[in-house]
C-alpha cells in the first residue's frame, strides 16, 4: 500500500498540532487549579 506523501505530511502536521494543544490544555488545567487553590487559601 502506497501512502500519498502529502497526506502523510498533513497527518504529521495534524499530530503535531494535537500534541501542542494537549500540552497547552494541561498548562491551562494546572493554572486553573492553582488559581482556585489561591482563592481558597485567601479565605
Amino acid at each position: 500500500m502506497i501512502i500519498n506523501p502529502t497526506l502523510f505530511q498533513l497527518f504529521s502536521i495534524l499530530h503535531m498540532i494535537l500534541v501542542v494543544i494537549d500540552e497547552i490544555s494541561i498548562l491551562f488545567l494546572v493554572y486553573f487549579v492553582y488559581k482556585i487553590y489561591r482563592n481558597i487559601a485567601k479565605k
